[in-house]
């Protein structure tokens, strides 16, 4: 009796649980990025399976039903739902699963949510049984630690200061295969915004704040209470350091294995003998599992391009191996940077890449206000009688 009262209850008031389990599992799908957005590992397929099962859901539980209602039939008229209902029909399976909605009522309640928690991303921290006495989450915060102080470092010594710090806005384009889009944002909440991305290319005229920008991003990656929530740690390398003992040439070209050492041996020397353990101990584990966001800076500044022209071979080789580097099997993501002059070839197959825009005089007044010299008169003088100045000014505090 009881079973058969709840079945009559489930049966007659089935749109209104849906929709409320929808609605649940939606908020529960888009708050966690791991579950909606595909993954190269063996979850993919489960999370297409929750991503139909929740388009098929929207449609029977909300959608179709809504149409029913008095004030929804009169403004969309019959003519335009017997249309409709016309080509719903055409959906394969379609009479089917109409006819077994209580069945997708059971596999919301329970199938999508045991999906769900299969294909969530593992969070779980790496194994550490190599050094007792701390775990690794304390480890890990120590690293970043050090890593923002050799931020800070750069900062000293570039004579730069956060206070002077402006947004730059860049123009994004994404190739989607059979099209490019374009926007306007902000560089780094582009940047941040942007879960699917693996690789990007970023290009700036000298001065635009390339630089300044991904260091800003390194440090806002780099607060401990961003580094809790995903667990990724953004790593700043300055390709101007990139210089070895021998020289490249065709017969000895650059190799991806050597860009793996030197950013390896950049986090070696980022700090004391504890960096040099702690890369040594998780470096390869860590770039494996995707927990890095690799911030490549000054592509044109590699001590070899700087006595090579742009059309040298050295520029092309070098744009490939960056970007298998960058692009691999492993989790990893990262950034390269360039001025338009011997910038990276096609061989750098970055599918997002980012244009630095031009300061808007909004962006440089907002800039000067933050120099102790500023006044009413030199932003009047500055606009009207010295606009030849206009282009030092949106460069001064982002070179």
């Amino acid at each position: 009796m009881i079973v058969g009262n709840f079945v009559d209850f489930i049966e007659g008031h089935y749109t209104i649980l849906i929709a409320i389990a929808i609605i649940l599992l939606l908020v529960v799908v888009i708050r966690n990025n791991s579950i909606w957005l595909p993954k190269k590992d063996i979850m993919t397929s489960i999370r297409k399976m929750i991503r139909w099962i929740l388009y098929i859901s929207i449609l029977l539980f909300i959608v179709l039903p809504s149409m029913n209602i008095p004030v929804v039939r009169k403004y969309i008229g019959d003519s335009t739902l017997q249309a409709m209902d016309t080509i719903l029909k055409k959906i394969p399976y379609y009479d089917f699963i109409i006819d077994h909605k209580l069945v997708f009522f059971i596999i919301m309640l329970f199938v999508v949510p045991l999906l769900i928690y299969l294909a969530r991303e593992n969070k779980s921290e790496p194994i550490d049984d190599d050094i007792p006495g701390r775990d690794f989450k304390q480890k890990r915060d120590s690293f970043c630690d050090l890593l923002s102080v050799q931020l800070r470092t750069i900062d000293i010594e570039t004579n730069w200061s956060d206070h002077f710090f402006t947004p730059i806005d860049a123009e994004v384009e994404v190739d989607h295969g059979i099209g490019k889009r374009k926007k306007i944002m902000e560089l780094i909440k582009a940047v941040r915004q942007d879960k699917k991305t693996k690789v990007f290319l970023l290009i700036g005229d000298p001065g635009s704040g390339k630089s300044v920008a991904l260091r800003q991003l390194c440090k806002e990656l780099l607060q401990l209470k961003e580094v809790h929530k995903t667990g990724h740690i953004p790593i700043y390398i300055n390709m101007r350091e990139w210089a070895l003992k021998e020289s490249w040439s065709k017969t000895n070209p650059p190799t991806v294995d050597q860009l793996h050492e030197f950013v390896k041996q950049t986090l070696r020397d980022s700090g004391d003998y504890f960096a040099k353990e702690f890369t040594e101990l998780y470096f390869e584990r860590l770039f494996d599992a995707g927990y890095f966001f690799i911030v490549l800076d000054s592509f044109d500044e590699v001590p070899a391009v700087l006595d090579v022209d742009e059309s040298s071979w050295l520029i092309d080789k070098l744009s490939e191996i960056i970007f298998t580097f960058l692009s691999g099997s492993h989790g990893s993501r990262g950034i390269l940077s360039s001025r338009p002059h011997k910038m990276p070839t096609r061989k750098f197959q970055a599918k997002t890449k980012l244009e630095i825009r031009p300061f808007t005089e909004t962006k440089i007044i907002e800039n000067l206000k933050k120099s102790p010299y500023y006044t009413k008169t030199l932003e009047k003088t500055l606009f009207k009688d010295r606009r030849d100045l206009i282009p030092v000014s949106a460069t001064q505090y982002q070179a």
